[in-house]
């Protein structure tokens, strides 16, 4: 019985797909050194690292009676901490806001430092069918009606849940942003927003 033009097609690519050598959802995937970029995610990173490693030494774990291991947990607590105060550095140098609700539940951080927008990974919202990344120099979107004149959106909410980078449009002075939002195009609808500001850098 000789195979149909689908079922011939079916195989082939069952075929090429056996010989790569990783999955294509595999090479999608950002690195943990890919996301330690987003100075968000690295204070987080750095800070849970220092904490783990000092209650390791503080419980006196067994793994600490070997003093190669004992050698690696007091590294990797040094790492943790200058990763943490690297990055918390670094965002005094942007702009920072946490996301408020407007009218869908919407929360986490938000940053913006030089030519890059990051959310924290903690950043979650509800999904929309066209959820848009909205920059506007509006303070409150809310009292003003959204989209405002000077709204500029740069492009599709990557995912709803977890950190994210986007590059920025040449916007000029980034400290002119003053609110990051989450709008859904199709529906007109804002869901929350983060008003960017530097007093809240930590």
């Amino acid at each position: 019985m000789r195979p149909t033009p689908f079922l011939a097609l079916a195989l082939s690519l069952l075929a090429l797909s056996a010989c790569s050598k990783a999955a294509p959802s595999a090479l999608l995937q950002p690195t943990l050194a890919d996301r330690l970029r987003n100075p968000l995610v690295a204070e987080r990173f750095g800070s849970e690292l220092t904490e783990r490693m000092t209650e390791l030494t503080i419980d006196n774990d067994p793994l600490l009676k070997d003093a190669t291991k004992k050698s690696l947990v007091q590294k990797y607590r040094k790492k943790g901490l200058d990763m943490s105060a690297n990055a918390a550095a670094a965002q005094k140098l942007g702009t920072i806001g946490e996301f408020i609700e407007a009218s869908e539940f919407v929360r986490g951080r938000a940053l913006i430092l030089a030519d890059r927008l990051y959310f924290s990974a903690a950043f979650e919202t509800v999904a929309g069918p066209d959820l848009r990344v909205v920059l506007s120099t509006v303070v409150d979107p809310t009292a003003e009606g959204f989209p405002d004149a000077t709204a500029i959106d740069i492009g599709p909410l990557d995912s709803p849940y977890g950190s994210q980078e986007y590059i920025l449009p040449e916007i000029g002075d980034p400290l002119l942003i003053r609110t990051v939002a989450i709008w859904d195009k199709t529906l007109g609808r804002l869901y929350g927003f983060a008003q960017m500001n530097r007093e809240y850098a930590k």
